[in-house]
């Protein structure tokens, strides 16, 4: 029984020094990072002498790096989070038409937009830059279909009048038609 427990000590710690050569990510941004990390304990009794065996192992908990937090300024993240809600098809229109330029004639094809897009968890941008000059803010961002990035390092610009960030009418009938929803 000395030797199983021998055996099965070396075969685990082999199996923990493979583990991270062996990762399932296939290549993607998977980072792994320790952010839960706890001790396993097995316990076998040796049959012939009735010690017990213990064994740690430590686990390491694997976390997507999904989300930067951007470092923006305050006024580049007004911009960026009007942005934001204006293209997310899951928003509310109350929050949404105070962002959008003519948003009264709007409503009816927001509501098409979000009604399209449901099905794959909703369309949403998430800003990864900014850049102002005066009144217009140039953002560089991601285009999400649910929380799975489809495009990235894109851009577009908004507005500021009268001190609001807005959208143009154009520019989201020019989105929301490559998103298969054309303004009516």
């Amino acid at each position: 029984m000395k030797k199983y427990n021998a055996l099965l000590f070396s075969f685990v710690f082999l199996l923990l020094l493979m583990m991270p050569a062996c990762s399932s990510d296939g290549g993607t941004t998977k980072s792994e990072e320790k952010t839960a990390q706890s001790l396993v304990l097995a316990e076998d009794t040796d049959g012939d002498d009735g010690r017990s065996v213990v064994e740690e192992v430590e686990e390491v908990e694997e976390v997507e790096a999904e989300f930067v937090i951007l470092d923006f300024s305050e006024e580049e993240q007004t911009a960026v989070d009007a942005f934001a809600l204006v293209y997310d098809s899951s928003a509310a229109w109350e929050s949404k038409a105070l962002h959008l330029e003519n948003s009264d004639l709007l409503q009816v094809t927001n509501e098409q937009y979000r009604d399209a897009n449901e099905s794959m968890g909703g369309i949403s941008l998430r800003p990864t830059g900014a850049k102002i000059e005066g009144d217009i803010a140039t953002i560089i961002y991601d285009v999400l279909f649910g929380v799975t990035p489809a495009y990235e390092s894109l851009e577009r610009t908004i507005t500021r009048v009268d001190g609001v960030w807005k959208v143009s009418r154009d520019d989201y009938c020019g989105f929301l038609s490559s998103a298969r929803t054309p303004c009516s």
